[in-house]
C-alpha cells in the first residue's frame, strides 16, 4: 500500500485512475470523510469494498461523478428533482433517485440509487475519467467515519491498494436526502 499526500503531488490523478481501472480500491479525501473507492463498474472492486470493511451487502455503495449529465445515465430525474441538484452540487449532499437500471452493489433493492458529486477538486477530477465511482466511509462498518488519515486502522489501510492523504478534513459524513418522493426526506 502507497501513500501519497495530495499537496506534494498534483498530479495524481492519472495514477489514482490507472489503479481504479485496473480493479484496485483507495482510500481520498472528500469534502467530508475519507473514503473507500473503486471503479462503480467493476462488480470485483466493489466486492473488494464489502470485504474490506465488512459491511453488509444490504447497504449499497453511493456513485460519486462530476456531472448531472452522469447521474442521468443511472438515474431518472424529474425536472424539479434537477433543480435541487442544481443548487446544491458540488457539495455535501447524497441524493436518492429512482434508479434506471441496476448497479451491482450501488443500486439499492428498491430500485433506488445515490449520488453525490464533492465539492473536492481532487475527486471531481477523478470523477471525470469514470461513469461512476462507487464510494462509502473508509472505516470499518459500525466505526466513526474518519476525517483524517490517522484516524483510519491501519489494518484498513494495509488493504487497499493506495492512499491519498488530503490532510484533516471536516469529519461529517454527508447529509443524505432521499428525492424520489413527492417531499425531499433527509435520512443521515
Amino acid at each position: 500500500m502507497k501513500t501519497i499526500v495530495i499537496s506534494l503531488h498534483k498530479e495524481i490523478v492519472p495514477e489514482i485512475e490507472n489503479i481504479l481501472k485496473s480493479g484496485g480500491v483507495a482510500i481520498i479525501p472528500t469534502d467530508t470523510v475519507y473514503g473507500l473507492i473503486c471503479d462503480g463498474l467493476n462488480n470485483k472492486a466493489k466486492e473488494r469494498i464489502y470485504e474490506i470493511k465488512g459491511r453488509n451487502k444490504d447497504k449499497p455503495l453511493i456513485g460519486f461523478v462530476d456531472t448531472i449529465e452522469k447521474v442521468k445515465k443511472f438515474a431518472e430525474i424529474p425536472l424539479e428533482k434537477e433543480k435541487i441538484l442544481k443548487e446544491n452540487w458540488p457539495g455535501a449532499k447524497t441524493y436518492i433517485l429512482k434508479a434506471k437500471k441496476d448497479i451491482y452493489l450501488i443500486t439499492a433493492r428498491t430500485g433506488k440509487i445515490a449520488f453525490r458529486i464533492t465539492a473536492h477538486n481532487f475527486v471531481i477530477n477523478l470523477c471525470k475519467n469514470f461513469d461512476i465511482i462507487a464510494s462509502t466511509s473508509a472505516n470499518f462498518s459500525k466505526d466513526k467515519s474518519p476525517a483524517s488519515i490517522e484516524e483510519i486502522p491501519e489494518t484498513l489501510k494495509e488493504k487497499v491498494d493506495i492512499v491519498i492523504d488530503g490532510g484533516r478534513l471536516k469529519g461529517v459524513p454527508s447529509e443524505i436526502w432521499d428525492i424520489t418522493g413527492n417531499c425531499p426526506v433527509q435520512l443521515r
